[in-house]
């Protein structure tokens, strides 16, 4: 995202509580408590640091099949600690948000379950309101359990996050991605994710000059991932992928190939 190269590594901490409550066969109400603090290492990039504090309330209707209908709040105060704000300022130091989400899972056979939520978000800024934005929301999976070792999941959504350039404050992302996955044995999985997202770069700063192209990027992705489970509780997994960022601005179109590792063990 710098197009410079300079060592920037990120550091990301989270702190959460929660809980659900069965009030009534089938009803629940869930709520809990999250704080995120997200850090650079390089000097000229600390000005984004960011600190998240989110709570959460759900009601939720779930019964013996494991279908699930639910309303979901979410209400965020973020703050920029290594920003002061003045007249002169183009970036704000502190923001709110809130989402409201309807959330759903529908196994509707034993090889086949819908599920997703469609939702609405909105972020109003402490001083810039020109920055504030809000959207429509929505996330949907199908997954097909085709054989006994073979299972295909569809995604698709509608997002907004926040951008961290001066000419933009947030990012409409709309994408597809298939997943097909082959269990080689009972301990050997196999899955190739495919996805193609769409990146728009909205919400005006006020440093944009009017007419001026909105940058917007086309994203393309192919992996490879190799799971292994040891033990039931316990599973490594290697990943590759090749991704293919197209921008309307060619300073921001890139290729690159990743490799990484995973472990983890559930106690």
């Amino acid at each position: 995202q710098l197009n410079q190269l300079i060592s920037n590594s990120q550091t990301v901490a989270k702190y959460f509580a929660n809980g659900s409550y069965q009030f009534m066969p089938d009803w629940y109400i869930h709520g809990g408590f999250s704080h995120d603090d997200l850090s650079y290492s390089a000097t000229s990039r600390q000005v984004s640091n960011r600190s998240e504090d989110t709570g959460e309330i759900c009601i939720k209707y779930l019964n013996a099949q494991k279908n699930l209908l639910g309303l979901k709040i979410n209400l965020t105060q973020g703050s920029y600690p290594k920003r002061s704000f003045s007249n002169t300022s183009i970036l704000d130091n502190g923001y709110s948000r809130n989402s409201y989400e309807l959330d759903w899972v529908w196994n509707y056979s034993v090889k086949t379950r819908l599920d997703g939520n469609i939702g609405y978000t909105h972020q109003d800024y402490d001083h810039l309101s020109i920055r504030n934005f809000d959207s429509l929301t929505a996330h949907g999976n199908i997954f097909w359990e085709a054989t006994g070792k073979t299972s295909f999941l569809f995604s698709a959504w509608r997002d907004i996050v926040q951008a961290e350039t001066l000419t933009s404050s947030f990012m409409l992302r709309q994408g597809l991605r298939l997943t097909p996955s082959w269990s080689a044995t009972p301990k050997v999985q196999l899955s190739m994710p495919v996805s193609y997202e769409q990146q728009d770069y909205l919400g005006e700063s006020g440093l944009v000059v009017t007419g001026a192209t909105v940058r917007q990027d086309e994203v393309a992705l192919v992996g490879l991932n190799v799971g292994y489970k040891p033990m039931q509780n316990t599973e490594i997994s290697v990943f590759t992928q090749y991704e293919d960022r197209s921008s309307n601005n060619p300073f921001r179109s890139y290729e690159d190939i990743s490799v990484g590792m995973n472990l983890q063990v559930n106690f």
